[in-house]
């Protein structure tokens, strides 16, 4: 009895040893194989990575005359395709290494406007446009740009033109007496009273001249000049800490009945004698010149610009334009016999500015253009 445990124990222990042996070498062997096989995918995933990222970072642009690798990684033009179907490759591949560039007779062209495609050693395809600088075609031209020499009142055409001109004002809350439109052209005042230009036949204050141009453009503006009482018996250009001026342009444009869209385009100069903020809004109208009830009023859209000007004063600037979409809203949709009536239009414009700092504050301002455009 005894002999036979002691054999059978025998057996176990031999099993155990021989399982103990079997796992020490398969569970190593197993690891080692995971192991080897993990390294291989990360590896391989790592290279494909970096092949990707190479491959994406190629970029090709040109000139016209040369191909240009700005990329950071050399690059290998292994074929190209013609606009004709024409299949050129190379061997050994045209290698352009960074930030550098190859003449396109290299590729055996005379033209790039001949290629189609070309192609990497990395397998990028290139279309050719993709290549060149984009062309840039310029956007239709709406006035200012467009305007014509008779849709324009501006520079000497403002009094050679000789359109009426009715001004008023208000000026910190008082009410010009007696204002004036004013231009300072060829060393010579020009004033309008309302019956059209004629060369000044009033005292103004000497050096105020030197208010009709605030840009400093060469191009003199309109102004309204006013007798305060500072200037005893003599006009000025007029001026305050708050500013309301209408100007109305008598029989300034004629709007045919076939008219759409109306758009008034006006340059404003402003001038402040300290760096203050300013709030400045336009109102434009048009007004049937026969005085009937077809009037239209809008608000302008201005960009703005603010730069210094002579001893320490602050210019802004301000250009824009009012669209008034006559036909959408149907205003011409009624009889005929009315619209011929109503052709002949005035254009009023209303600017409003108000000042906001501390200390005394001379606000000046002028208009430098205005312009009707009817589509």
């Amino acid at each position: 009895m005894k002999s036979r445990l002691s054999r059978g124990q025998a057996e176990i222990i031999g099993g155990l040893i021989v399982v103990s042996t079997l796992l020490l070498i398969v569970i190593p062997l197993v690891i080692n194989l995971m192991t080897t096989s993990t390294t291989i995918t990360t590896r391989g995933y790592t290279i494909r990575s970096q092949f990707e990222i190479s491959r994406w970072s190629e970029k090709l642009i040109s000139n016209n005359t040369h191909i240009i690798n700005p990329s950071s990684v050399d690059i290998e033009i292994v074929r190209i395709w013609l606009k004709d179907g024409t299949l050129k490759e190379f061997n050994p591949w045209i290698k352009i290494p960074i930030t550098s560039s190859i003449p396109i007779e290299v590729l055996g062209i005379n033209n790039i406007s001949e290629i189609d495609i070309i192609v990497t050693s990395r397998g990028r395809v290139f279309k050719i446009e993709e290549l060149l600088p984009p062309i840039i075609t310029p956007p239709i031209q709406y006035p200012p740009l467009g305007i014509s020499p008779e849709n324009i009142i501006a520079g000497s055409s403002i009094i050679e033109k000789n359109h009426s001109i009715i001004v008023s004002c208000q000026y910190d809350k008082t009410q010009c007496s007696n204002p004036i439109a004013g231009y300072y052209y060829n060393n010579t005042w020009w004033v309008n009273f309302g019956t059209g230009w004629i060369p000044s036949n009033v005292s103004i204050k000497s050096g105020e001249e030197q208010y009709t141009n605030l840009d400093g453009n060469y191009a003199n503006e309109l102004v309204i000049l006013v007798i305060l009482r500072e200037s005893g018996d003599q006009y000025i250009v007029v001026y305050g800490e708050n500013l309301t001026i209408n100007i109305i342009f008598k029989n300034m444009t004629r709007i045919p009945n076939t008219t759409s869209l109306v758009t008034v385009h006006l340059k404003v100069i402003l001038s402040s004698n300290k760096d203050v903020d300013i709030n400045t809004i336009a109102r434009i109208s048009l007004i049937n010149s026969a005085n009937a009830s077809m009037r239209f009023d809008s608000y302008a859209t201005f960009s703005s610009a603010k730069v210094g000007g002579a001893a320490g004063s602050k210019i802004m600037i301000y250009e824009g334009y009012v669209i008034f979409p006559l036909k959408q809203f149907g205003i011409f949709s009624v009889g005929q016999d009315t619209i011929q009536q109503c052709e002949d239009y005035d254009i009023d414009v209303s600017l409003y500015v108000e000042s906001a700092g501390e200390g005394k504050r001379e606000i000046r301002v002028n208009l430098e253009y205005i312009a009707v455009v009817t589509y």
